[in-house]
């Protein structure tokens, strides 16, 4: 991990920090913090205290905008002394101003002192070439945000919005001002030397100065629907780092999030995400490219109509069902895209910088599958594990027995084939607490299987254990289908040793046909039938395989 530069910029913080160490306190996530104030286990005072303290402990700190927004709506709580050092952010007498081209934000800027930006000033117009870059990064995260994202508009018509520098140990801030029209003012690092690197074809320095913009700018829109205040401010950090990758995608900067913390969901796979921070925001960025860019828009717009009411989490889960998908399956696909990153990137899925991203931590790693079993493992809510398989088989079917407490619990299952090709499935379990699954190739065709267990429930953990063996497959596999339950479709996996006349029919409970889906000659390799159970009844049916003499049958659930 890159170190950022460590200055204290603000005199408060010998005193926190102090206060802090005699308190033997351990630093957390700003969120976590959060989430520890919310549950009463810190008054605003403690909760202030740790929040300020995190710049002191050398991890990677990006923003102070939580604990302004904190101060903001706790103010009552928190001891005036406190609230003074924190509210301190005001420029000198001595300094300029400086209109940005759009004419929407006023930059203010020191050229001496602690606080100046660099004096650069390549085409001697007088005005910092920093300045310059800041203010059109304004303008560029404005258009992108408010015009192409549809975010709504936190500049007040008429007005300008106030930005200005300091010389701070983090990257910036957007702090509530009462004297703004807009309800808020953006601070940002006067030079960001002794930053972390970034991709950003200009350098370092102004790939941060660009990110941080478009950071706090959606800041700024966040105060505008939530008024830094309900249970989505908890996810701010993460929403904000999101704005940073979708404004300027070329920079990068958010790769130095992705490794080295103990909360991120690439070094520990079963760390809960909730609620997100800067770490976290590849769990953002799946839903803008699984869907687009608007998804965030639309997700935003329903927190700001419930007139912020509506829980962060259930407002992703209200956009990924209006898309027409299940949102458990699709939370399955996020994980299973967070493990298919770093080594273990493949052509065509996943995330579109996933070759860039730290390989994902590993629970365990089997060479065979003699001895694969796992017993009675806790997953915390909204959290993956990952296991790998190294089959060592001929052509036998891969099989996986299951015991769990809840059916919150998905598998998703990456199968990397010694072609180099690979193939993804998601495995939706039952409610009964124990189910077997089997792999839709021969084992002779694999490289590798990653499973994934995926806890969707975002309220409470689930426990599970798991056996892998071998099941000698004969000719052909049938594989359990999937989703299971359904309701109305459901996909049918079949996988021919060799070409054949094969028939596919489902039948009730009690032996009745009650739909021929394939009747006909396939060729060798996998075929995936859908099956629409529209006008059957809930219940138990059955289907059945037949093909080159070898009959298999299996069970799968309408519920309706």
């Amino acid at each position: 991990m890159r170190l950022l530069k460590i200055i204290s910029s603000f005199t408060f913080l010998s005193i926190v920090l102090s206060q802090a160490l005699s308190a033997q306190f351990t630093p957390d996530r700003i969120p976590r913090i959060l989430e520890r104030f919310s549950d009463g286990l810190l008054t605003a005072n403690e909760a202030i205290i740790e929040m300020k303290a995190l710049s002191e402990t050398g991890q990677l700190y990006k923003c102070a905008t939580p604990i302004h927004a904190f101060a903001h709506q706790h103010k009552s709580e928190i001891s005036p002394s406190l609230l003074s050092e924190i509210q301190k952010n005001k420029s000198s007498s001595a300094a300029s101003t400086y209109l940005s081209p759009s004419g929407k934000f006023e930059f203010t800027y020191e050229t001496t002192g602690q606080h100046a930006v660099p004096t650069d000033d390549a085409n001697t117009n007088g005005i910092p070439d920093y300045v310059e870059r800041a203010a059109q990064s304004a303008d560029y995260s404005y258009q992108k945000q408010v015009h192409e994202l549809g975010f709504p508009d936190p500049i007040v018509l008429g007005t300008t919005y106030k930005i200005s520098f300091r010389d701070m140990s983090f990257y910036g801030l957007t702090e509530t001002d009462v004297s703004s029209p807009s309800g808020t003012r953006i601070i940002l690092e006067n030079d960001f030397e002794g930053f972390a690197e970034n991709d950003d074809p200009e350098g370092d320095q102004y790939g941060a100065l660009k990110v941080t913009m478009a950071h706090e700018f959606k800041h700024a829109i966040q105060y505008k629907q939530n008024n830094f205040s309900g249970d989505s401010d908890k996810w701010a950090e993460m929403d904000a780092t999101l704005l940073e990758e979708v404004t300027y995608d070329e920079v990068n900067d958010y790769y130095n999030y992705l490794n080295g913390l103990a909360n991120n969901p690439f070094n520990n796979s079963g760390v809960t995400v909730i609620p997100g921070s800067y770490e976290d925001i590849t769990w953002a960025l799946f839903f803008s490219e699984y869907f687009d860019e608007m998804f965030w828009t639309g997700v935003w717009e329903r927190i700001d109509e419930s007139l912020n009411d509506l829980e962060f989490l259930v407002a992703v889960q209200r956009e990924v069902e209006e898309k027409g998908e299940n949102f458990d399956a699709v939370l399955s696909q996020l994980y299973l895209w967070h493990y298919s990153s770093g080594n273990n990137t493949v052509t065509g899925y996943g995330f579109e910088e996933a070759e860039n991203y730290p390989n994902p931590a590993i629970e365990m790693n089997f060479d065979s599958l003699e001895e694969v079993e796992v017993e009675d493992t806790n997953i915390l809510k909204l959290s993956s594990h990952y296991y790998e398989l190294i089959p060592n088989l001929k052509s036998d079917q891969i099989k996986i027995d299951l015991d769990y407490e809840q059916s919150s619990l998905h598998i998703g299952v990456h199968i990397y084939f010694k072609d180099g090709s690979s193939d993804q499935k998601i495995y939706v379990l039952n409610e009964s607490g124990n189910e077997t699954i089997y792999t839709p190739y021969f084992g002779d065709e694999i490289r590798k299987i990653a499973l994934v267990f995926v806890n969707t429930d975002s309220e409470q953990g689930n426990i599970y254990s798991f056996k892998a063996s071998s099941e000698p497959a004969g000719k052909i596999i049938v594989s359990q289908n999937y989703p299971n339950p359904f309701n109305p479709q459901t996909i049918i996996p079949i996988r021919l040793k060799e070409d054949g006349y094969t028939r596919l029919e489902i039948f009730d409970y009690n032996g009745r046909l009650v739909s021929k889906v394939f009747d006909g000659a396939l060729s060798q390799g996998l075929h995936e039938f859908t099956f629409d159970a529209s006008n059957l009844a809930s219940g138990v049916y059955l289907y059945k395989v037949s093909s080159g003499g070898v009959n298999k049958i299996k069970k799968m659930s309408v519920i309706k």
